[in-house]
């Protein structure tokens, strides 16, 4: 139940910096149509920036504040990628795919280069949305830099006082990252594959938009783009794709009503967009579905104000729609397919690798860890849980049908490895009882070397050789107590481990391999 509450609080405060960020960029964007003779186009691609910029931003561990440097050339890269896009259909369509593809590429690079790639992305895909008005390249170009290093600008102010204010919602660390590299030279990276099918998952949807749905063709790309980014494996595409295609579908459809309350250019209409952009970043990690409803009818609004909406394109939109989102789903799952056990399996990585660091620095110098040490942990443990949502949808239907979910233990155990690790931290900082260091080094030099032989069996597939850390029942004392919660951890682990470590000749015969 705490948790829950947390993570209502963390999104509500998320969504309300991100749209206080979003707002104060739509004003300096105004001044600058207003007394620079712009139009209103660069105020739509100032807004779509400074909502996936600060979101982006908000809910991912903090990165060093000179990255965002790369916005405003993205910015003006972007404007001169959509002005060809409207005008020569060809190159403009080549060099989204190509941009696109490119920044998903450079994360085998590692993070910094994997936070360059999406603020590269973040400009084009505003692009993408934003109504053309022809203007001259250059003059278009630089003020789409200008706006862009402002959205960054208020981005980084409203980030560095969300961070100050309210330090226990807003990551400061990042988790360890699971390696890119690919197990043999014969394989493909994860990143370089996940290049190719968002090259291709464009390619298609560029084909359907053009030929199919001329007049919107943004939609078709747009929803094909959406389902196929941030790719986690087959099972993942699948489940967010059929929920962002729901979704985006039943948020344009009350979108082409509500345009038809408001009517063009009634000013309603842009407080309605606000007011459902802060819903959808609220209610974005209850389900895909509301997020993608709420973007999709935001947008629509957009088009609406300028005359581009109502229920006289309601079909075409929704055939758009549904046409992206297959085309996502089919690329993701024929092209260079990832299965979802080879990401679980990374995540998990990642996840032992921060145990490992945490109980190394613990047992090194215990007064000098504290809340940016467990937080590694705490990420590692949520990435999981993102990864595990097409197999836990999986397993609701399994225990419905009373056959056995061979991923249930996954999640509890992964939390379980969080939760007893802050309490570890924390007890070993505050506790005045004396503590017998020799036999919770001991301990913990077990721990950390069947965290070791764990991760090896992510690699072999097979059943680590694990050692018991406890001999015996512990003391009562805060000896045993730590102990204890070294002993929890190392279960947790070895259970959460053993889904993807048994033979798979067993798993198979239990449950089936997921997608």
């Amino acid at each position: 139940m705490r948790r829950r509450v947390a993570l209502l609080t963390g999104d509500l405060l998320i969504a309300t910096v991100v749209t206080a960020a979003t707002l104060s960029a739509w004003g300096v964007s105004l001044l600058v149509e207003s007394h620079a003779g712009q139009h209103v186009d660069l105020v739509v691609m100032t807004v779509a920036l400074s909502v996936t910029l600060a979101r982006n931003q908000l809910e991912r561990p903090a990165r060093p504040p000179w990255l965002l440097l790369a916005v405003p050339p993205a910015a003006a890269l972007a404007s001169f990628v959509g002005s060809q896009m409207a005008r020569d259909h060809r190159l403009g369509d080549v060099l989204f795919v190509v941009v696109l593809s490119v920044a998903v590429w450079v994360r085998r690079f590692g993070p910094g280069c994997t936070t360059l790639g999406t603020l590269t992305t973040l400009p084009l895909v505003a692009a993408l949305i934003t109504p053309y008005v022809p203007e001259g390249e250059i003059e278009r170009a630089s003020w789409s830099a200008v706006l862009g290093a402002t959205s960054a600008l208020i981005t980084l102010l409203c980030l560095t006082a969300a961070r100050r204010l309210a330090p226990a919602h807003f990551p400061g660390t990042t988790a360890p990252r699971p390696s890119d590299r690919p197990a043999a030279s014969r394989n493909l990276s994860p990143s370089t594959r996940m290049a190719i099918q968002l090259a291709g998952a464009l390619v298609l949807g560029f084909a359907i938009g053009r030929h199919v749905n001329s007049d919107h063709w943004q939609w078709p790309v747009l929803t094909a783009y959406i389902v196929s980014s941030a790719n986690q494996g087959r099972g993942d595409v699948l489940y967010k794709g059929i929920q962002r295609g729901l979704g985006a579908g039943l948020g344009t459809v009350v979108a082409a009503l509500l345009t038809g309350i408001f009517g063009i250019g009634d000013h309603r209409a842009v407080a309605c967009i606000f007011v459902v952009l802060w819903f959808a970043l609220a209610v974005r990690r209850a389900s895909y579905a509301y997020w993608a409803g709420s973007v999709t009818a935001a947008l629509a609004l957009v088009y609406g104000f300028f005359g581009d909406g109502g229920t006289a394109v309601l079909g075409q939109r929704l055939e758009g729609i549904g046409l992206g989102a297959v085309a996502g789903i089919a690329v993701t799952w024929l092209v260079l397919p990832i299965r979802t056990e080879d990401v679980l399996r990374r995540r998990m990585g990642a996840l032992l690798e921060a145990l490992q660091n945490l109980l190394v620095a613990l047992g090194e110098n215990p007064s000098s860890v504290g809340a940016d040490q467990v937080r590694p942990v705490v990420v590692a443990s949520v990435a999981i849980t993102r990864v595990m949502q097409p197999l836990t949808a999986r397993g609701r239907w399994l225990r419905r049908l009373r056959l056995r979910d061979h991923w249930e233990p996954v999640i509890p155990a992964a939390d379980l490895c969080a939760e007893k690790s802050r309490t570890l931290v924390r007890f070993v900082r505050t506790t005045r009882e004396p503590l017998d260091h020799e036999r919770i080094s001991v301990a913990q030099a077990q721990t950390v070397q069947n965290l070791t032989g764990l991760r090896q069996s992510l690699r072999s597939r097979e059943r680590a050789d694990v050692r018991p850390v406890l001999s015996g029942v512990p003391d009562e004392g805060a000896t045993g107590q730590v102990l204890t919660l070294l002993h929890v951890i190392d279960e947790a682990a070895v259970r959460m481990t053993a889904t993807v470590s048994q033979p798979v000749a067993a798993k198979r015969s239990q449950s089936g391999s997921p997608g």
